[in-house]
């Protein structure tokens, strides 16, 4: 029987295609090799001083401490000066009934005002409210670096994850050539149709563009990491550590929410712009007072007569009075408070709906309590031994455990809840049930756990 031959046409395509998926993947080997390396150290010390998000916000911090002087500037006196100089022509009467006179002088003068508002009460509540500000802004940049610091530390284990991905499509292309070799050698002996070595050229063509798929992805991830770091995506930056050598380290829930309600920057920035703005709101009412203060000015001029009847020589003058300003019938500062009270109302939905996104993300959902229900049903041992340690166990949580239910009864009484009638999920049964228990009744040499307030009982 005359075995079947690949036709020579695909033969030839398949050998082509596979020359040029080798040639771009030892090309993107070789630029992978030529990155520079950096350690995670350094990419977390970087993201929260380079990024241009960091950038930003520190300019607002900035900007709101500038705030701050200029608010507090308004305990001080204010100094003005200012000096005028010319020619001047007058043409009039000196007396009645007498010829008009011309008069050509040139003058040139001086004056100096200087004052100060005593009392002012808009003025605290404006500093208050620039205070605010300036912590706002710092909770800002905090939350800036933070979530620059967090997004590259994602993009460095992706990157890692991508080199790691590359090594395991090399290992694959390795076999699959071994496998080729090994199916045409078997044909040249002729104990292997042709087609199996065909077949074993095409899974050798699918590894090589898995690899040139995965060098691709480990310069992609390459130059996301650059980006997060700001720095341009044409100079792409790789892990210096492998993601293998990472510790894990593992949280209960109740301690990950505690760290995430203790350290939330995102939340007290949210407070403090509430803050702020209620001050703001606070300064434009007080605006509506009336403000009281002293002024001091003095002039100094020289006069120099040109001809005609003047006054000639140097001239000095000076007053001194206080002053009570009321911007009373002002209607722009009566519609001003209207228009800060908006912006604090605004400012407090924006406050309360970053507290139910937090808390919304620290509730675990239905899903995720069946899931830590059945793991503790399935390592909690059993029998009377499991009745004493769940006892034992009540008054370290505070809280006496709800009789724990079938999860058919669970599903019928949240159906119930909601109202709308759905028939219970069949759930599968926990086959590993009896291996979980097992398990958690050994330690980790391997030896059976003795049970508190009943050593004698077997697990």
């Amino acid at each position: 029987m005359r075995e079947l031959e690949p036709p020579r046409s695909v033969t030839c395509t398949l050998f082509l295609a596979c020359a040029l998926i080798h040639a771009g993947g030892a090309a993107a080997e070789d630029a992978a090799q030529d990155v520079p390396a950096i350690t995670l150290a350094e990419t977390l010390r970087r993201a929260q001083r380079d990024p241009p998000a960091v950038f930003v916000a520190h300019a607002a911090l900035l900007r709101a401490q500038a705030e701050i002087g200029q608010a507090q500037a308004a305990w001080a006196p204010a100094l003005t000066g200012s000096a005028t100089g010319g020619y001047t022509y007058d043409h009039r009467a000196l007396a009645p009934n007498t010829p008009p006179v011309d008069t050509e002088t040139l003058e040139v003068r001086g004056a100096l005002n200087l004052e100060w508002a005593a009392l002012d009460v808009a003025r605290g509540s404006r500093i208050d409210a620039t205070e605010a500000a300036e912590r706002a802004s710092a909770f800002d940049l905090a939350t800036a670096r933070e979530r620059a610091a967090l997004l590259a530390a994602e993009l460095y284990l992706r990157a890692g994850a991508a080199s790691e991905l590359v090594k395991d499509a090399e290992l694959s292309l390795a076999r699959r050539d071994q496998q080729y070799e090994a199916a045409r050698q078997l044909v040249q002996g002729g104990s292997r149709s042709p087609l199996d070595a065909q077949r074993a050229q095409v899974e050798v063509l699918s590894a090589r563009y898995a690899l040139a798929v995965r060098h691709t992805e480990e310069r992609a991830s390459f130059a996301a990491l650059a980006a997060a770091l700001g720095e341009p995506a044409d100079q792409p930056l790789r892990p210096a550590t492998n993601t293998a050598s990472f510790r894990a380290v593992a949280e209960t829930p109740s301690r990950a929410k505690e760290l995430a309600r203790l350290n939330r920057p995102e939340l007290r920035a949210a407070a403090a712009n509430v803050s702020a703005q209620r001050h703001a709101y606070d300064a434009a009412v007080n605006e509506r007072w009336p403000t009281l203060g002293a002024a001091v000015n003095a002039t100094a001029g020289y006069v120099d007569l040109r001809s005609g009847f003047a006054i000639d020589g140097p001239q000095y003058g000076g007053t001194a009075a206080v002053y009570l300003r009321w911007q009373g019938l002002d209607p722009s500062v009566w519609s001003r408070a209207s228009v800060a009270n908006a912006t604090a109302n605004i400012a407090e939905r924006e406050r309360d709906a970053e507290q139910r996104e937090r808390r919304r993300e620290e509730r675990p959902t239905e899903e995720e309590e069946d899931a830590a229900a059945v793991d503790r049903v399935a390592c909690e041992p059993v029998g009377p031994a499991g009745d004493q340690l769940r006892a034992a166990l009540r008054p370290r949580e505070g809280r006496q455990r709800a009789p724990e239910r079938p999860d058919r009864e669970v599903d019928e009484v949240r159906a119930q809840d909601r109202g709308d009638g759905a028939r219970p999920v069949e759930r599968p049964v926990d086959a590993l049930g009896p291996v979980r228990r097992e398990e958690a009744q050994t330690d980790r040499g391997g030896h059976q756990r003795e049970l508190p307030g009943d050593p004698g009982i077997a697990p």
